[in-house]
């Protein structure tokens, strides 16, 4: 008998079966899980897999508990497993109950997606409100144990056999999560019920949900409608999810541009792709960096258009052939917006050399017609 590869292979050449597409999978979590040693800690959300009731409709029912107490949140029964269907549960819970500190799901839409960092746009709401989304490994439900131990319950009590319809089917749902909440003690709970650990959180919902704040040494741009922002001149893509959302951009050590949304890392720009790296970039060229510069900078009057600082603005000035790469014998920048203390896309001024011409420039003041070292010198 031959092998499975072998006569798959087989029949993809005679065109019975094509090669299936690659699934893209939600980026793993890099940060450990929050420890839980109180009530709100960490909410666990998940959906306790579809069934039909006696009248032949889907019932999807989602599930919210609390994490340190066991207690049941929101047991509800929504048409679709989907975010506009969800986030008015979640709100009515915050509203409720205050805000946790952190909400852990499995990878599955709504709660995460395969874009940068994971981020969907439930999660990227729960972050402007201070909640830490994090995402159990794909495949590893035992890391959610608390949660589906829930589903267990549920799924006999409730569902074994399913009601007559969805509406009969969340009566069953309620009925159970009072006596699971209040009258059933746990073995996990020192034979105590959930109701008697469970307390609201400290943290009330607001009244308006803020965007992130960023540092002043932070690059921050907006992720434009088509989920990209604009770069040294290039448009990058950063994700959907992030749409009207800022993302703040700073310098690493190694040179690379790293990309964040509040605390979370979404990635490392790449100038050639057009989009984020999960890793730090090996052997790329990088924009800013002064060498490459140099070597874009024309010896003429005449501006190249493949200059990347940005030649539809800046004004150069002639520069003679050099053998030594000084910040001086660079070139020289003659930029009213500079001069004035204006901003363009960003911001202007020292920090928006830094930005274009990379850690080379750090420190340079900028003057008219000139920008000279003030307090380090740059490597010929």
């Amino acid at each position: 008998m031959p092998a499975a590869s072998t006569i798959g292979e087989w029949l993809r050449r005679e065109g019975v079966v094509g090669r299936s597409r690659r699934r893209r999978r939600c980026p793993p979590n890099t940060q450990p899980f929050a420890a839980v040693s109180a009530a709100n800690d960490v909410w666990c959300t998940d959906f306790k897999g579809w069934f039909r009731t006696s009248d032949g409709r889907r019932c999807d029912p989602f599930t919210l508990t609390d994490a340190h107490s066991r207690y049941l949140l929101r047991c509800q029964a929504v048409a679709r497993p989907d975010e506009a269907n969800v986030r008015p549960i979640f709100e009515a819970a915050f509203k409720e109950q205050g805000l946790p500190l952190a909400i852990r799901s499995d990878n599955g839409p709504p709660f995460a997606s395969p874009g940068v960092g994971g981020l969907s746009r439930l999660a990227v709401w729960w972050i402007k409100l201070g909640i830490r989304p994090e995402r159990i490994v794909a495949g590893k439900p035992q890391q959610n144990g608390r949660h589906e131990r829930v589903h267990r319950t549920l799924n006999q009590e409730t569902a074994t056999p399913p009601a007559a319809s969805v509406a009969a089917q969340q009566e069953r749902f309620d009925a159970s999560r009072a006596v699971y909440n209040n009258e059933r003690p746990h073995e996990a709970l020192g034979q105590q019920t959930p109701a008697l650990l469970y307390e609201p959180s400290p943290r009330p919902y607001p009244d308006r949900v803020e965007h992130p704040h960023y540092g002043e040494e932070v690059a921050v741009r907006r992720v434009r409608s088509t989920g990209q922002i604009k770069w040294a001149g290039e448009l990058i893509f950063v994700g959907e999810a992030l749409i009207g959302e800022p993302v703040g951009i700073r310098e690493t050590e190694g040179g690379d541009w790293l990309v964040r949304y509040a605390d979370v890392e979404l990635g490392y720009i790449h100038p050639q792709r057009r989009r984020l790296s999960p890793r730090p970039l090996r052997g790329v060229s990088k924009p800013g960096d002064l060498m490459d510069i140099a070597d874009a900078i024309t010896t003429t009057p005449q501006l190249n258009h493949r200059n990347i600082l940005d030649a539809n603005w800046i004004k150069m000035s002639p520069i003679q052939p050099v053998r030594s790469v000084t910040l001086q014998s660079v070139c020289t920048l003659a930029d009213p917006r500079i001069e004035s203390g204006e901003e363009g896309e960003g911001q202007a001024g020292e920090g928006y050399l830094d930005r274009r011409l990379g850690p080379a420039a750090r420190g340079c003041r900028v003057g008219p017609g000139n920008f000279t070292p003030s307090r380090s010198q740059i490597r010929t």
